[in-house]
């Protein structure tokens, strides 16, 4: 497996963990900012393949609104708090997120926390200055089980 920067391929198909979704991709959207979780439900709901099931504004609530099974938590990377990689990690390693893939939202154009996020069991990871172009594609791309990094991201 080729690795970049120490970790795993970050465009290396997914884990086996399930098969793509018939119909609509069902999405739970986490995002802490009012405006932003509002215009990307929006933008989401509007992509004939997309549908946003639930949303939260803070991490708990996220993972108690896994109980629907959706097949992608999209997921403001600050939602759990100060960024670190430890909570992040924690998040990631909760029971509730292993039926869901998982797609990142930041505003950090780091290719490191995109890979650590990768690493940690993220599917995705998008800017979001470039969600409106970005998320659909990146949201597509881990229903099917394939990692996606922003394009932006160096």
């Amino acid at each position: 497996m080729n690795t970049v920067g120490g970790l795993s391929d970050p465009i290396a198909r997914v884990g086996a963990d399930g098969p793509a979704p018939k119909g609509p991709v069902r999405d739970v959207l986490a995002e802490a900012h009012p405006g932003m979780r509002s215009s990307l439900s929006t933008l989401l709901n509007h992509e004939p393949d997309m549908h946003v099931i639930a949303d939260a504004a803070d991490a708990d609530s996220a993972i108690h609104l896994l109980v629907a099974r959706p097949d992608v938590l999209i997921l403001d990377y600050k939602i759990a708090g100060k960024p670190s990689e430890a909570r992040f990690r924690a998040l990631m390693a909760t029971n509730a997120t292993a039926d869901s893939r998982i797609v990142i939202t930041t505003t950090e154009d780091s290719r490191q926390l995109a890979l650590h996020a990768l690493d940690a069991g993220a599917t995705a990871v998008v800017l979001k200055d470039k969600a409106p172009t970005d998320l659909a594609q990146a949201i597509r791309s881990a229903a099917q089980g394939h990692r996606y990094i922003s394009p932006d991201i160096r």
